[in-house]
C-alpha cells in the first residue's frame, strides 16, 4: 500500500471578541475566520503500530496533538485489532505559538480520515465532540471553511458565501505566552455576543463587496491589546510594519504573528527593517474547503 497524504491549512482570525469567562475559567469569544493556503502535510505509511514523527524547524513536545488524537483514534478503534497501522510523519510549515491552529488543524485531519478510512462511523456532532477534547479549534478545521466561531471554540457557524483575501504575514522569533495574555485581560473588556456578531455582519459586507480599506477598519482582535502589554516589542514591530509597508497589521489570534492584507499582484520589498529579519514570513491566501457530508460517516 502506497502512502497517503494529508494536508492540514492554517487559519486567520479576522475578528476576535472576547464574550465572557466560564465557571471553570474558559474565555468565551466569538471569532471571524478564514482559512489559508498556508498548511502542514501529514504522510501516513503502513505501519506495525503508530507512531509520530516531525520534519521542522521548531522543536515539537512530545506530548502534542497529534499524539493525543492517535490515542483517540485507538480508543475509539478499540474493538477491531485488525484494522492497518500507520507511521505519521508530520512536516511543519505552520508555525505553533503563531495563533494559526497548526496542531489543531493537524488533528482534525488524522480525526477525518481515519473516521473514514476505518469506518468508526462518527457523525459531525460526535466528531466535533471528541475534537474539542483536543483542542478548542478542532470543530473548526474539521468543519473545514470560513465561519464565525462561538463559545470556547466549538460552536461552528459556516459562512453561507466565501470571500477571497491574500495576506503577508509575520511570525516573530520570540513567543507570546496565551496564558499570560488571558490573565492580563481585563474583566471589562467582555463584549456581548450580539454585539460582536453585529459588528462581524458589518465586516463581511464589506469583504464580501471587496471593500478592503473599508473591511480593515472593521477587523479587530480584543487580544491585541494584552499581547502587546506581555510583549512590548509586538507593539513597537507592528508600528513598524504599518509604516514599511504602509498598510495596517493585525494578531493573527493568540500568537505573536502579525497580518496584513495585500492584493495578489503585490511586490514585496527586496528587503526588510532589521527588526523583523529574524521573523518567519509567509504570503498566503484564503483557501475555503467545503466539507460535503459524505466525508462523515453517519448521520449530521
Amino acid at each position: 500500500m502506497s502512502a497517503i497524504l494529508l494536508s492540514s491549512p492554517a487559519k486567520i482570525n479576522l475578528f476576535l471578541e472576547i464574550t465572557g469567562r466560564r465557571s471553570d475559567g474558559y474565555h468565551t469569544l466569538c471569532s471571524l475566520v478564514d482559512l489559508i493556503s498556508l498548511h502542514d502535510t501529514i504522510k501516513l505509511t503502513p505501519a506495525s503500530q503508530f507512531t509520530v514523527s516531525f520534519e521542522s524547524p521548531w522543536r515539537i513536545p512530545s506530548e502534542n496533538s497529534v499524539t493525543k488524537t492517535v490515542r483517540l483514534i485507538e480508543s475509539l478503534a478499540s474493538s477491531k485489532a485488525s484494522l492497518p497501522r500507520y507511521a505519521l510523519r508530520i512536516t511543519k510549515r505552520i508555525p505553533p505559538g503563531s495563533g494559526m491552529g497548526g496542531g489543531s488543524s493537524n488533528a482534525a485531519s488524522i480525526l477525518k480520515f481515519f473516521n473514514t478510512h476505518w469506518n468508526l462511523g462518527l457523525d459531525k456532532k460526535s466528531l466535533f465532540q471528541r475534537g474539542t477534547t483536543i483542542g478548542a479549534d478542532v470543530p473548526l478545521f474539521l468543519h473545514g471553511r470560513q465561519s464565525i466561531i462561538t463559545g470556547i471554540g466549538e460552536t461552528i457557524h459556516p459562512l453561507p458565501a466565501p470571500f477571497h483575501l491574500s495576506y503577508l504575514i509575520f511570525v516573530p522569533a520570540f513567543e507570546v505566552s496565551t496564558k499570560k495574555v488571558y490573565e492580563t485581560l481585563s474583566l471589562k473588556n467582555y463584549v456581548n455576543l450580539t454585539t460582536a456578531r453585529e459588528n462581524i455582519t458589518i465586516l463581511l459586507n464589506f469583504l464580501w463587496k471587496n471593500k478592503i480599506t473599508e473591511a480593515q477598519c472593521r477587523m479587530f482582535n480584543r487580544l491585541e491589546e494584552p499581547s502587546m502589554r506581555v510583549r512590548k516589542e509586538l507593539a513597537a514591530t507592528r508600528t513598524m510594519l504599518q509604516q514599511t509597508f504602509h498598510s495596517p497589521f493585525f494578531l493573527t489570534g493568540t500568537g505573536g504573528a502579525l497580518f496584513s492584507i495585500f492584493p495578489n499582484d503585490y511586490v514585496l520589498p527586496a528587503s526588510h527593517p532589521k527588526e523583523v529579519m529574524s521573523w518567519q514570513r509567509y504570503a498566503a491566501s484564503s483557501e475555503p474547503c467545503t466539507i460535503d457530508k459524505e466525508e462523515f460517516n453517519g448521520n449530521n
